[in-house]
């Protein structure tokens, strides 16, 4: 548990760095680079990190590139820090300027759908449990489409000692959730007005139902210049 919290905390302290780090005109591979000297000098050596930046052209998140931040773009990023062995995870979106009335409208459905899935989360029900409560809410506003393979990969995952471990948290995976088990959660996918979004938190499975290490704020990040 201790160093599953560490991990989370480190999530959470790196998306800081990256939000800091996005200014227009700067790359994806400097925002990474910000995130990777941060958690360097803090005895962190592995992390997993993606990311993306554009609009409705954006449609998943990658590698860094040379793409570069643009006034009104998102930028997603799923960062990933390892303490002692047990990795943690953190999805958020940031919009480069103020975000539009459009923008906001689908971040509450993506924190609607994140909110859905975890409150289900206990030990007894399955991962297809978790992935049908936050697709149900796409669904309800008509965005069923999107929570198909063509869109998305997953609905969340086990994480601890792999970045991406059992179970994969879809429809059509019965694995049963067990107490102790670390997973996160991210009804991350494309949006037809806005381009690929992501919301994620990290969370434990206890005896009655489960514990959110993720403390950052589900928003999306204005950030200024």
């Amino acid at each position: 548990m201790l160093f599953r919290s560490q991990a989370s905390k480190l999530a959470d302290d790196g998306y800081k760095v990256f939000l800091e780090g996005i200014k227009v005109g700067r790359a994806e591979y400097q925002l990474v680079a910000d995130v990777e000297a941060f958690y360097r000098a803090h005895g962190c050596a592995e992390n997993f990190q993606i990311l993306g930046s554009g609009n409705v052209e954006m449609r998943g998140m990658h590698p860094p590139g040379e793409n570069t931040v643009k006034p009104g773009h998102l930028v997603t990023t799923e960062l990933t820090p390892c303490v002692e062995g047990y990795y943690a995870q953190i999805c958020r979106t940031a919009v480069g300027g103020k975000a539009t009335p459009t923008q906001q409208k689908v971040l509450s459905i993506y924190r609607e759908s994140l909110e859905a899935g975890i409150a289900v989360v206990k030990p007894g029900i399955r991962a297809c449990d978790i992935a049908k409560d936050e697709n149900d809410v796409f669904r309800k506003y008509g965005l069923g489409d999107y929570v198909t393979s063509a869109y998305t990969r997953v609905r969340g995952h086990g994480l601890g000692l792999y970045t991406d471990a059992r179970p994969a948290i879809l429809e059509d995976v019965e694995m049963v959730i067990e107490p102790n088990m670390t997973l996160v959660v991210h009804p991350n996918t494309f949006n037809p007005e806005v381009g690929y979004f992501v919301l994620g938190d990290t969370l434990i499975v206890t005896d009655t139902g489960c514990e959110v290490l993720t403390q950052t704020p589900r928003e999306l990040f204005e950030v200024e210049g």
